[in-house]
């Protein structure tokens, strides 16, 4: 007796493996997955601009990765607490504006290069409830704790949504004629704008992940809120807030992530290479820094030589 549906994933597979960069935009689930990839050894980055959930700040981000966009202090809004950046994440900010200008331009030029290389985007959307900023009539990555009253809130319009992707997909195609992309749908949910927002939300996510595939050869759905909402479907995988999914179901959707983008040779590469990881994340008490580090050191060596063995390098 079965006591889940399960989805049936599309056969299709992207053939990746150790030699592929992977570079990951989007939500903190779209984090955890690069976090899962990055223990494999997988060469895996994040964007410039850290955790982002709307998609018009999402896309506005990888044009400006595209374009290696210069910083300027007009890029810039000053809060009580320091300078922040709106169109990044709230780690953003620095009492002299100078230096998160610095840090910014290089994370920015580093991305740049990186997206060149990459063989896979991967974009996780959270939510289509944005904060317009009133001055800069633009969605914002993040409010940074500036008045209430400098925003405007709301559920953007298909319209919106399609013209920024269409924009910026272009644009990437245009940098990487070889990459392909992945959009998802973040699992998480966002109840602070409501159960029925969050809803709506969600949905018009799923409808724009659809009309993209359809219009970009390059483009995939990866369904990785359908496999948390109806496959797992139980409140025991999720944490303790009841809003983001458990270690466990974070796990199970990364391992469907892997059959949906890696080869064959490349699973089974994880496979051979998985009691190295464990044995190089353990931590134990009994044993002191140097020995941490020897230990640590050995189990880098294993993994590259298990590595370039299962490839044959």
């Amino acid at each position: 007796m079965k006591f889940r549906t399960e989805l049936n994933m599309t056969s299709e597979n992207l053939g990746l493996d150790h030699s592929h960069k992977l570079m990951f935009l989007g939500s903190c689930f779209s984090e955890n997955i690069s976090n899962h990839l990055g223990r494999f050894c997988f060469q895996v980055s994040t964007g410039a601009h850290g955790i982002l959930f709307h998609p018009e700040a999402i896309f506005q981000a990888l044009e400006d990765i595209v374009n290696s966009k210069i910083y300027t202090l007009a890029d810039l809004t000053k809060a009580p607490h320091g300078w922040v950046a709106l169109s990044h994440h709230g780690g953003f900010t620095h009492a002299d504006s100078d230096q998160l200008l610095r840090s910014m331009q290089e994370l920015i030029l580093e991305s740049h290069s990186l997206l060149k290389e990459a063989s896979l985007l991967s974009i996780t959307f959270g939510t289509a409830m944005g904060y317009r900023n009133k001055a800069s009539n633009s969605i914002v990555a993040n409010c940074h704790r500036l008045p209430q009253q400098d925003f405007e809130r709301g559920l953007s319009s298909m319209d919106d949504l399609l013209e920024s992707a269409r924009k910026a997909i272009k644009s990437f195609c245009s940098y990487n004629h070889d990459a392909k992309i992945i959009l998802t749908v973040s699992p998480v949910r966002h109840l602070r704008e409501g159960f029925i927002d969050n809803q709506r939300s969600k949905s018009r996510l799923i409808l724009l992940c659809e009309q993209l595939e359809k219009e970009f050869e390059c483009v995939r759905y990866f369904p990785a809120y359908e496999l948390v909402m109806d496959e797992l479907r139980d409140y025991r995988f999720y944490d303790e807030d009841m809003i983001h999914p458990s270690k466990a179901a974070v796990g199970f959707v990364a391992e469907k992530f892997e059959d949906f983008i890696l080869s064959k040779q490349a699973k089974g590469a994880c496979s051979a290479i998985l009691p190295f990881v464990l044995r190089k994340e353990h931590r134990s008490i009994h044993e002191n820094m140097d020995e941490a580090e020897k230990r640590k050191a050995e189990s880098d060596n294993q993994i590259r030589l298990t590595l370039e063995k299962s490839y044959k390098f």
